[in-house]
Order: C-alpha cells, then structure tokens, then sequence
C-alpha cells in the first residue's frame, strides 16, 4: 500500500512538471496581424498561440519569444516568400519609373554625343526628396586642346505630384543663382547664368530648369578654356538646344505628361480663342496647362469663372 501511495504522487509530480513545461504560450493583441483579426475576440488583451496560430502573428514576435524549431518552417517560409514578394515589387516599380525617365534621353544632341547614361543614386534622390532619377551626359565629338571640359549634363527626376516637382527645381535654381524666365518652344522654363575667371582660364555655365506635372527637367551646359573667353550666353544657348533636342524627341504629350496633345495649337504666349480649337476637351487641356504654368487663364477660355473651358465646343 506504502509503495501505491508513493507511486501515484510521483506520477502525479510528473504529470505536474509536464503541465508546467507545456505552458500556453500567451500572445499579446498587439502582435496578431490585421489579416486575423475577424477570427479572435479582439476584446481581449492576449490568446493562447495554439488558438490563433503561428501565420497569424508577427514574425518579429516569434523570432524573440520562440526557438528556430519552434517557429517551425512554415513560418521561415511565409518570411522569406513576403521578403522576395516585397523585392519584387520595388524593382518593378522602380524599373518601370526608370523605363519612363529613359523614354524622355534623345540618343545625340547637334554637336554632342551621349557618353554617359545612368540612373540617379539614392543617396541624391533623398537629398531632393524624388521617386526616381537618370542623367545623361553629352560631350562634343572632339575637344580643342585649349578647352578644358565642354559638356552638357541632364538630369530627369520624378516626383509624387506637381507641387513637390516645384518645389525642388525652385529651390534648386535658387540655390544656384538669379533666376530669370524664358520661354523655349512654348515652354517657360527657369534659367540661372554664371561666368567664372581663374588665372589662366574662363568658364561659363547655364542652367535650365523646367518642371510639369511630377517631371523636372535639370539641363546644365559647362564650358572652361585656357587664355581665351567663354559667355555664359553660348551657354544658355547650348542649353536650349538640349532642351529642345529633349522636346522634339519625345513630343508635347511626353514632356507635358497631363499637359496639352502635340497636335494642340495650345501656347500660353500668344493670343487664343475657342474657335482655335476643335473640341472642348482640346480647350480644357490648354487651359488647365497654362493655369499650371502660372499663367491662369491668359487665354480667357473661362468665361464664367467655373473652371470649364470652351463649354460650347463639342
């Protein structure tokens, strides 16, 4: 009878100790995905791990709380498969915005060759807060011995939206210079001109800086030469040449993205009316476009003040 007793209370010992090593592991509410809240009572503060499974709770919680066996592969799995989902979607977005960036590079400017082509670091589009970035590099086919460098660099950067495109150009431009506005193929664009003397050299360089919708256009031609004279103004010309090498390459649409057709008699600079254009979808786009070039309704296609263009045209 003794040795009955002294068994079943070390069995029941046993069974205690097994009880106590098999404690619920407890998960608190703040770790349960989103996706799994329509299956727990979200009025409580913590659930047992066997009820609410491993898939529905965060894997940095299972990292901290459980063992590599007890996280079990499944959860390894899910972890790595959402790793390469997410590398897989920024790389496509990011491949697709290069794609557009690349469309607006003309292959050879008159006079210059494309010598350099790449996409913009990180680094740089967090300093000017951008989606995307590429640039482009362009020199003469052949340089004069007494010219030290002569080259044209553009830069394309795409932005969320318009004001935040504006924004980094203003400042930029800014930054670099006094700015002042000119129009190039219909396009006001912002320009900064500067001329530099060294002991036995002269440089020059201009800047011109053109934004619509959430592209900028940065367009800088640099010149230097040894004992002899350089204008910014040649610059500035070389400048514009770019950027309409740029405009005749991918079109109106292209440059103007949400702006008016290529086949659109739209200009902000001279005088229009709605028996200028052919319907009044045509009409709206000029409107809206000189609007967004700071121009407002120059054209007066809104006579009534509501924010339709031509409402009589079809």
């Amino acid at each position: 009878m003794k040795k009955v007793i002294i068994t079943t209370l070390l069995l029941v010992l046993v069974i205690g100790l097994l009880a106590i090593g098999a404690e619920e592991v407890m998960v608190p509410f703040s770790e349960i995905k989103s996706s799994c809240y329509g299956e727990i009572d979200m009025t409580k503060a913590e659930f047992p791990l066997s009820d609410v499974g491993k898939e529905c709770v965060s894997d940095s919680w299972l990292e901290d709380n459980l063992s590599g066996q007890d996280r079990g592969e499944n959860v390894k799995k899910d972890s790595k498969e959402n790793d390469i989902e997410l590398k897989i979607e920024a790389n496509r977005e990011s491949s697709l915005a290069e794609v557009e960036l690349q469309s607006y590079i003309p292959s050879k400017i008159e006079g210059f060759e494309n010598v350099e082509e790449n996409s913009i670091d990180s680094t740089t589009l967090d300093i000017w807060g951008a989606e995307s970035g590429r640039y482009v590099f362009y020199e003469p086919p052949s340089i004069p011995y007494e010219v030290t460098y002569h080259d044209i660099m553009i830069d394309f950067y795409k932005f969320k939206n318009s004001e935040k495109a504006r924004e980094a150009i203003v400042n930029e431009m800014k930054l670099t210079g006094e700015v002042s506005v000119e129009i190039v193929d219909g396009f006001p664009v912002m320009v900064v001109e500067r001329e530099h003397e060294y002991e036995n050299s002269n440089a020059a360089d201009a800047l011109l800086g053109f934004y619509q919708g959430g592209l900028i256009i940065l367009v800088e031609a640099s010149k230097e030469v040894l004992d002899g004279t350089v204008s910014s103004d040649q610059m500035l010309q070389e400048a514009k040449q770019a950027f309409l090498a740029i405009s005749e390459h991918v079109g109106v649409t292209a440059i103007a993205e949400e702006g008016v057709k290529e086949e659109s008699v739209c200009t902000c600079t001279r005088d229009l009316n709605c028996s200028d254009f052919d319907t009044h979808a045509e009409a709206q786009r000029c409107y809206e476009y000189c609007k967004d070039q700071g121009y407002g309704d120059t054209h007066g296609l809104d006579g009534d003040n509501d924010g339709s263009a031509c409402e009589s045209l079809p």
